[in-house]
C-alpha cells in the first residue's frame, strides 16, 4: 500500500467544508476591498528566497524543498508568498502601486508536530509600491476585520523594530547578550544563536523565558523618526477603535522586515497570523526601490 507523504494532509469532509468556507470568506472579502487576486507559481527560483529570507536563516539552511531540474537550475517550492509577490510586481506593475491577495500551498521542510505541515496553506496581502503608514493602517484594518469574522476576540499584537541599521545594531548587543548567558538557553536557541539571532526571542522554550524577559529591548535602539512614525500610525488604529497591545519582544525573523511588525493571537494565543513593513525588499533583490507591507494567515 502507498501512503500519503508524511507532513501533508488531505482536505476532506468536514474539514473541506470549513477550507472552502475560509477561502470564500476570503476572496469575497477582500476583492470588495480593491485587493487583486495574484497566484503565483509553486516553482521559484532558489536565488530569490536565499537573497530575501537571508542565506543563514534557517527556513533557507533547514526548510526549503529544493531540486536541480534537468536543465541545471536551482528550484524551490515556494517557502512563504511575499518573495513571490515582490518578484512579480516587480516584472509586471512596479511603476505602480498595487493591492495583491494571494491563497495557496507554501513548502518547508520541518519535523511534523501538531497542526504543523511540510505542505500548508497560506492566505495574505500585500501593498506594494509607493506607501505610507495609511498603507501599513490598512493592512492592518483589513486584516483585523477578516479575523474577527472568523475568531471573535483575537488579538492583535504590534511592535516596531525600526529600520534595518537599527536592528543590525541591535542583533549586535543581543547576540552579546545572549552568548554571555548561554549555559541558561535552550538547545533550540543555542541553534538559532549564531545563524538568527532575532528567533530566540520568539521560543516558547520555559528554560529561555527568564532570558528573554530581561533581554536588552529594541526600543533602545530605534532612531527618533522611525519612533514618531509609530507613534502616527498607533493614533491611526486609536481612532479606528482597534485594541491592540505593544509587544517590545515581537520581531519579525526574515531579513527584509523593518518597522512595523505585528501578530494575531486568539483567546489560546495561537498565532493565526502575523506580518509588517517591508521597504528595502526590492531592493535586496535588485529588482527596484518601491517598498511594501503584508500579513499572512
Amino acid at each position: 500500500m502507498i501512503e500519503q507523504v508524511k507532513g501533508t494532509q488531505n482536505i476532506s469532509d468536514d474539514d473541506a467544508k470549513k477550507y472552502l468556507y475560509i477561502q470564500n470568506l476570503f476572496h469575497n472579502k477582500f476583492r470588495e476591498s480593491g485587493y487583486k487576486y495574484l497566484q503565483t507559481p509553486l516553482l521559484e527560483y532558489k536565488e530569490l528566497f536565499d537573497k530575501s529570507i537571508g542565506e543563514s536563516s534557517e527556513i533557507v539552511t533547514k526548510q526549503m524543498y529544493e531540486l536541480t531540474d534537468k536543465g541545471g537550475r536551482e528550484l524551490v517550492l515556494r517557502p512563504e508568498g511575499t518573495s513571490s509577490i515582490v518578484r512579480y510586481h516587480a516584472e509586471f506593475n512596479k511603476d505602480f502601486t498595487y493591492k495583491y491577495s494571494y491563497f495557496g500551498s507554501m513548502f518547508r521542510y520541518e519535523n511534523p508536530q501538531k497542526n504543523r505541515y511540510r505542505e500548508f496553506n497560506q492566505a495574505g496581502l500585500e501593498i506594494v509600491g509607493l506607501i505610507d503608514i495609511y498603507s501599513d493602517f490598512q493592512i492592518i484594518n483589513d486584516s483585523y476585520n477578516f479575523i474577527q469574522d472568523l475568531i471573535p476576540d483575537t488579538k492583535l499584537k504590534i511592535n516596531t523594530i525600526g529600520t534595518v541599521n537599527d536592528r543590525k545594531k541591535y542583533i549586535e548587543v543581543l547576540f552579546d547578550y545572549f552568548i554571555k548567558n548561554k549555559t541558561h538557553l535552550s538547545t533550540e536557541s543555542i541553534d538559532k544563536l549564531e545563524s538568527n539571532t532575532l528567533r530566540i526571542l520568539d521560543s516558547n522554550n520555559i528554560e529561555d523565558a527568564d532570558l528573554i524577559k530581561n533581554a536588552p529591548k529594541i526600543s533602545n535602539f530605534i532612531k527618533k523618526d522611525s519612533k514618531t512614525q509609530f507613534t502616527e500610525f498607533l493614533d491611526l488604529l486609536q481612532k479606528a477603535n482597534i485594541n491592540y497591545e505593544i509587544d517590545e519582544s515581537l520581531v519579525r525573523g526574515l531579513d527584509y522586515y523593518n518597522d512595523l511588525t505585528f501578530e494575531f493571537l486568539t483567546t489560546k494565543n495561537v498565532v493565526v497570523g502575523g506580518g509588517g513593513r517591508y521597504d528595502n525588499l526590492a531592493e535586496i533583490l535588485s529588482i527596484g526601490k518601491f517598498k511594501g507591507v503584508g500579513v499572512a494567515f
